[in-house]
């Protein structure tokens, strides 16, 4: 019995999509600076989630169930730029499942010396320097560490 509650239980949870992750790099934002869109687990049933975002403070989901005329849609772990002062709205689409509606309100001020392109690492870079720092600190070497 226990095992089937817990079965049930994660059946129950995987049928809802999670709600998306909006994170900026900083606040206030600098013109150029970026929010990063995600979401915190795909989970085993979702196949193929995007996010569908904007960028005015609409719902991004129109009355008829698809992305509205104003949203845009990327994979989960884009960066998004900004230029101004936003009111970000996301939802996670999978198929036609749409998430909860997550909104942040993003202060780009323009004092701050704008973001000159790919001047922030990705996440992947700082991975592999993370990566490089340990393997050099258990003394595995280089050698070891590049055939990862």
């Amino acid at each position: 019995m226990k095992r089937w509650l817990f079965q049930r239980l994660e059946w129950m949870d995987g049928q809802f999509i999670p709600p998306p992750v909006i994170k900026a790099s900083a606040t206030p934002l600098p013109p150029g600076g970026t929010v990063f869109l995600n979401l915190p687990s795909l989970g085993p049933r979702l196949r193929n989630p995007q996010l569908v975002y904007t960028m005015d403070g609409s719902d991004p989901r129109g009355a008829d169930n698809r992305p509205s005329a104003t949203a845009a849609s990327v994979a989960p772990g884009t960066a998004v730029e900004l230029a101004t002062t936003s009111t970000v709205c996301v939802r996670a689409l999978d198929r036609s499942r749409w998430g909860a509606l997550e909104e942040i309100e993003v202060v780009v001020d323009a004092s701050l010396p704008a973001m000159e392109p790919n001047s922030q690492r990705s996440w992947s870079y700082w991975l592999m320097v993370l990566i490089i720092g340990v393997a050099l600190l258990m003394g595995i070497g280089w050698k070891r560490v590049r055939s990862l």
